[in-house]
């Protein structure tokens, strides 16, 4: 990856991040209420109780916690580390870290109540939504790290198909996000501009990850590896 591709992706994390922040302070501005849309979405996903469509939610609930979210993401940089790939390793863990702390952030700042219908009694603030964040992170995290690991296997002439390949990681992505987001406004604690706030911070802090640690593809990628320095 070259030095002005990493720069792009770093550049458009933070502008996506950016635009996180200001949708929020907008937000704040008039008044943290719900957007027409939110009001709209509210009571199309709602889940009976005791149903397998609850039962899901709920299990997606654990899924994108604090500890659903390292355990995932744990997994699959152990994964990486296992194959000597540390550089992408590190793109996943950057990823979640940037995540995490941007969502932080601007929960404190922009502090949105959560909606009153909410099933669950958190006590946060419900803007970004955290979970769709994470989800989001790691799912672009990941299909990062795979487009980097195709194309330097069709360089290497190891495989011809490396868009081909991408396909079905990308659709896994999009599905597990798009569960995610659902799961929060099934269960009442966020409105849905809370979820794709959400989901945008995580998109923008992939790039921001892969911009930073800027993974050649390498099959045997090390921290010990040239990295071009940004100008």
């Amino acid at each position: 990856m070259s030095t002005r591709q990493r720069t792009w992706m770093i550049l458009g994390g933070a502008l996506g991040i950016g635009a996180v922040l200001i949708f929020g302070l907008a937000l704040r501005g008039a008044g943290n209420g719900p957007l027409a849309i939110d009001l709209w979405w509210q009571p199309i996903p709602v889940v009976s109780p005791g149903g397998i469509a609850e039962g899901i939610a709920e299990a997606m609930n654990f899924a994108g916690s604090a500890i659903g979210v390292a355990l995932f993401g744990g997994l699959f940089a152990l994964i990486l580390l296992l194959g000597q790939r540390f550089r992408d390793a590190a793109t996943v863990v950057t990823a979640l870290l940037i995540g995490v702390g941007s969502s932080e952030l601007l929960k404190r700042w922009i502090e949105r109540p959560r909606p009153a219908s909410a099933v669950l009694q958190l006590h946060d603030a419900s803007y970004p939504s955290g979970h769709s964040m994470g989800a989001a992170a790691l799912s672009a995290a990941i299909i990062l790290v795979l487009a980097s690991l195709y194309r330097a296997n069709r360089r290497e002439g190891l495989s011809e198909q490396a868009g081909t390949k991408l396909v079905l990681p990308i659709i896994a992505g999009v599905l597990w996000t798009t569960l995610m987001m659902w799961s929060r406004t099934a269960l009442g604690v966020h409105w849905l501009s809370d979820t794709v706030a959400g989901t945008a911070l995580g998109l923008s802090a992939a790039l921001i990850a892969q911009g930073i640690w800027g993974s050649s593809g390498a099959r045997r990628g090390t921290f010990a590896q040239p990295i071009e320095p940004l100008r």
